[in-house]
């Protein structure tokens, strides 16, 4: 079993700007020991006795604790501002650069040694730290797009007072893959995509991509998107036997309405929050520009997704 180590460089938060009845906390930097090095994360600290905490997941790609990939342009503070607002109404909360990001960059595996499951571990790992380490009250489990489906793989393992999806796949990925490459590219080169996708469904990696598709399907990451594609959210979701939440906004144009209905009907006793103006990132989208909320990390998270996740956890 790996070790955990908390690493305490505590910030104090000003509270000069918060209402009177707002709860104070502290940011800790908090370090989760693995074989293959450290995956570095935030701790958001309730000034309270004792408190639940919830883990925040972040989503595919370089995405940060934060829920920033500056490489990419992606500038939200999602996740920050979600943990923000958990912490300052008593809820702790953890989010993290999953391995191979920023601070977590040296744990990293080479890609194609990178699995879906190191990602799922790893959420065991921080949620046994947080029963373990944390004086908490309960523990929850918030993951945001491909972090919903790494957190509901990992819930199954765990003992958890809740699950949290925020705009998570209700379909594989390999199904979501294709809708999303489908009018993107010439017939030639979609067929290909779609036979290389239905390859790794099987489980066979694919020696000749053509340079078209070598970003997406290079041969180091063939492994990983085999790892992925074996899970269909709307069949693990069954698996849970915890409270659910399911979170989705009606403006995402990444996830769509579908795997939000996927979700429910899988897991009836869930609850499923449809959320009129709010986009994959977490926020009202923008009726000109739907891509300016990815861009802008100063645009506020959407109130009802605010509202619905504390009551939950409080509830």
């Amino acid at each position: 079993m790996r070790r955990l180590v908390i690493l305490l460089v505590s910030v104090i938060i000003s509270i000069s700007t918060f209402s009177q009845d707002t709860i104070s906390y502290i940011k800790d930097e908090v370090i989760l020991k693995t074989e293959t090095g450290d995956i570095s994360g935030t701790f958001y600290k309730p000034d309270l006795n004792s408190f639940p905490v919830a883990l925040v997941i972040a989503g595919s790609g370089p995405t940060d604790r934060d829920g920033n990939a500056l490489i990419l342009g992606l500038k939200t503070d999602a996740y920050k501002m979600l943990a923000e607002h958990l912490a300052k109404n008593g809820i702790g909360c953890i989010s993290y650069d999953k391995r191979g990001i920023l601070k977590s960059y040296k744990s990293g595996p080479k890609e194609a040694d990178l699995r879906f499951e190191h990602y799922i571990n790893d959420v065991k790992e921080w949620v046994r730290f947080i029963k373990t380490e944390v004086n908490s009250t309960a523990s929850y489990v918030i993951g945001h797009s491909e972090g919903a489906v790494i957190g509901l793989i990992a819930a199954q393992d765990i003992e958890l007072n809740g699950y949290i999806s925020l705009a998570g796949p209700g379909r594989p990925a390999a199904t979501v893959l294709k809708e999303q490459l489908d009018g993107k590219m010439d017939i030639a080169t979609l067929t290909e995509a779609y036979n290389i996708i239905e390859s790794l469904e099987k489980g066979e990696t694919v020696e000749d991509v053509s340079p078209a598709l070598q970003v997406m399907f290079r041969k180091s990451v063939q492994p990983y998107l085999i790892s992925w594609f074996k899970y269909d959210p709307s069949e693990e979701i069954k698996k849970l036997e915890m409270p659910v939440l399911i979170i989705q906004g009606k403006k995402d144009i990444q996830v769509y309405l579908t795997d939000a209905m996927f979700l429910s009907e899988a897991k009836p006793d869930a609850k499923l929050v449809l959320i009129d103006e709010m986009d994959h990132v977490l926020k009202d989208a923008d009726k000109i520009n739907p891509m300016k909320n990815y861009g802008d990390g100063s645009i506020p998270l959407n109130s009802v997704l605010k509202t619905e996740i504390l009551n939950f956890i409080k509830k």
